[in-house]
């Protein structure tokens, strides 16, 4: 995390696109309930990477990363309904979801802050793993 006190954001440092996704439940063809991901909009950020750490899970090794996502203010945004995808999706499946592709880095929301109080910016706080 940032020890640092808070430095107000230029928008000039937010130099990297990046895809917010949101968490819904639609109806699927035998009318059951289906959460699916699908991409709400592209945003400019700051990635700010934390740590990286690999583990052995399950038998193989699993890489995980931690970094903090500095974006302009968006209200609504919570953990339990957003993720950021590093990369590119391509829609699949029937309801269509938006998955991304191999290579792209998927960060899922872990808590959002705005630093400020100003509504001007958010810092995103992310865990997150390639996509193979």
């Amino acid at each position: 995390m940032t020890t640092a006190p808070y430095r107000k954001q230029r928008i000039g440092n937010l130099n990297r696109r990046i895809l917010l996704q949101k968490r819904e439940v639609v109806t699927g063809p035998f009318n059951e309930q289906i959460e699916v991901w699908r991409n709400e909009s592209e945003v400019w950020c700051r990635l700010e990477p934390l740590k990286g750490e690999e583990r052995f899970v399950a038998g193989g090794v699993t890489d995980t990363a931690r970094a903090l996502v500095h974006i302009r203010f968006r209200p609504g945004i919570n953990p339990a309904d957003h993720r950021f995808i590093e990369g590119t999706t391509e829609q699949q499946g029937d309801p269509y979801e938006d998955k991304p592709t191999s290579g792209s880095t998927m960060w899922n929301v872990v808590s959002v802050r705005n630093l400020d109080e100003r509504r001007a910016y958010l810092t995103v706080d992310v865990a997150g793993a390639s996509v193979s």
